[in-house]
């Protein structure tokens, strides 16, 4: 399978998501091919997504490596500077770049 050529480097907030998203960190650091995930220590609890692997399959489809090590496959589509995923339980999330890609 070859990879998309997407690049999400870079620190992203999230800025939308009803009560499920808090499954999901408030803050992601995006690297090459690790990520880390930031809880709101004031309101959340376990995040699935703490620290880990993560490949861009498609345009729509990303492969993230969760808390317990599991890959999981997530929909997700970049608008600009808006990351939005939706997970298998239908639950939408969205995510705002902090800081521009220095190419």
């Amino acid at each position: 399978m070859q990879q998309t050529t997407i690049d999400l480097r870079g620190r992203w907030h999230r800025i939308l998501g009803g009560d499920c998203a808090n499954a999901y960190p408030a803050r992601l650091e995006f690297h090459e091919a690790t990520y880390a995930g930031t809880k709101d220590a004031t309101t959340q609890g376990f995040i699935v997504w703490d620290a880990g692997g993560y490949r861009v399959e498609t345009e729509s489809v990303m492969m993230i490596q969760t808390a317990t090590d599991e890959q999981h496959h997530y929909r997700y589509r970049l608008d600009g500077n808006r990351l939005t995923f939706v997970d298998d339980a239908g639950c939408a999330f969205a995510y705002e770049r902090d800081e521009p890609v220095a190419r």
